[in-house]
């Protein structure tokens, strides 16, 4: 019988993250190695079980290993933290051109939700919403007006989601801008 090697909760964790859905296959193939009835069986080509089990979870272990070579946790945190970082600055800093970045996003939100994709729609018109919020008034001279727009575009897809309380709200704010 295979001796278990003792886990510790961490590489546990790091196995988990590296095969996602397939750490459940291994705990399963690990299950039935303790079934010693199971794994005595031979299989038609005379085969037994226990040595195909083990297989399974060496190649599995052999794809976390490859995982942890390839892209280690702390490197995945590391590039996470950088691009929001990244993303930040990109909404605090605008860019060259922000007329041009305003008025290409309400073109690409209205295209959006008239193809009738109205998750995309709100989620860009968000993401649109708060880089604007964080510029100046020297930065968007209308500011207010594309805040709005911005506001109203949420609320219409909101509607064609069925979320009429957070419509209603989006709506209220553009009215509330446009005073």
């Amino acid at each position: 019988m295979r001796q278990q090697n003792k886990k510790t909760p961490k590489s546990e964790k790091t196995a988990k993250q590296f095969l996602g859905e397939l750490y459940s296959d291994k705990e399963y193939l690990e299950k039935l190695l303790k079934d010693e009835d199971l794994v005595k069986g031979k299989m038609r080509g005379g085969e037994r079980l226990q040595h195909l089990i083990l297989n399974c979870i060496t190649y599995l272990d052999t794809r976390t290993e490859f995982w942890r070579q390839q892209k280690p946790i702390y490197a995945r945190v590391r590039d996470r933290n950088l691009m929001q970082q990244k993303w930040n600055k990109t909404r605090q800093n605008p860019p060259s051109d922000p007329t041009r970045f305003v008025r290409k996003s309400l073109e690409e939100i209205d295209a959006a939700l008239t193809a009738g994709n109205a998750e995309s729609s709100p989620k860009k018109a968000l993401e649109v919403l708060k880089s604007v919020q964080c510029w100046s008034e020297e930065v968007v001279p209308n500011k207010k007006e594309v805040l709005g727009n911005l506001h109203s575009c949420i609320g219409n897809a909101l509607i064609d989601l069925w979320e009429m309380d957070r419509a209603l709200d989006n709506h209220q704010k553009d009215l509330d801008l446009a005073r």
